[in-house]
């Protein structure tokens, strides 16, 4: 007997979202998986590197944004991100 999943793709938990909304292609989805089977790694533990992840991201948006050159291509823009690298 199979069972039908209440999940979609579209409204999976791991169903990968950039900060747009647009969705990531499955196989790399499916790629993330299969990596996280084979580390043997729980549900629980998924989250919690998920947590850790967003926390991480948090802490170091300001600095990047405070850091980062406004255009990439202007000459000091090497020494802007070699402040950020020395941050």
């Amino acid at each position: 007997m199979h069972i039908r999943s209440p999940f979609t793709p579209l409204t999976h938990v791991l169903a990968g979202k950039g900060l747009d909304g647009a969705f990531y292609a499955l196989k790399q989805i499916r790629g993330f998986i299969n990596d996280a089977k084979k580390a043997n790694l729980s549900p629980t533990e998924l989250r919690q590197i998920f947590a850790d992840n967003a926390a991480a991201t948090e802490s170091l948006t300001p600095i990047v944004h405070e850091y980062w050159p406004e255009n990439i291509r202007k000459k000091e823009a090497i020494s802007e991100i070699s402040n950020l690298v020395e941050y």
